[in-house]
């Protein structure tokens, strides 16, 4: 069966002032939260074609845009975070639970909705201006170490 996307949320961990796991707010899309398994060549002359095995995971970039509003503390929060070069732990929670994620030993899990968890840095903050409409902004996250997918516990 098919996940709805409606009442998707995007989780971070803010440990600036009181450590909180913050909602932000408004996300529009959000995309690009994986990785990519690198090949190790072991081709020997004698072999008549290439030979590889698997090597280290690279982790990707994820993109989300938001209704950026000045207003919503978690919008500046981004900014704050990219200005300060802030590695943090980020969630995205499925529409198939209401649950915030918990922050343990540097990641944000759930427990009765399903999710992806990852740990990253902000690499952008673009935002954008256009007639009959209202400010945007697109930022991007580059993904440090492993994304960690997991499925809503059976209640």
């Amino acid at each position: 069966m098919a996940t709805p996307t409606q009442e998707t949320a995007l989780y971070v961990h803010d440990d600036s002032g009181t450590p909180s796991v913050v909602e932000i707010g408004c996300p529009t899309s959000i995309s690009g939260a994986g990785a990519t398994q690198e090949s190790i060549e072991t081709t020997c002359l004698s072999d008549k074609s290439r030979q590889y095995i698997p090597g280290l995971s690279s982790p990707g970039e994820l993109s989300f845009d938001v209704r950026f509003d000045t207003g919503n503390t978690s919008h500046m929060l981004l900014e704050t975070m990219r200005k300060n070069r802030t590695t943090a732990a980020w969630a995205i929670g499925f529409s198939d639970g209401d649950e915030e994620p918990t922050f343990a030993e540097d990641k944000l899990t759930f427990t009765s909705r399903s999710g992806i968890a990852f740990n990253g840095f902000i690499t952008s903050v673009e935002f954008s201006f256009e007639q009959n409409s209202v400010v945007s902004a697109s930022v991007g996250i580059q993904i440090t170490g492993e994304v960690e997918v997991s499925k809503a516990s059976a209640a």
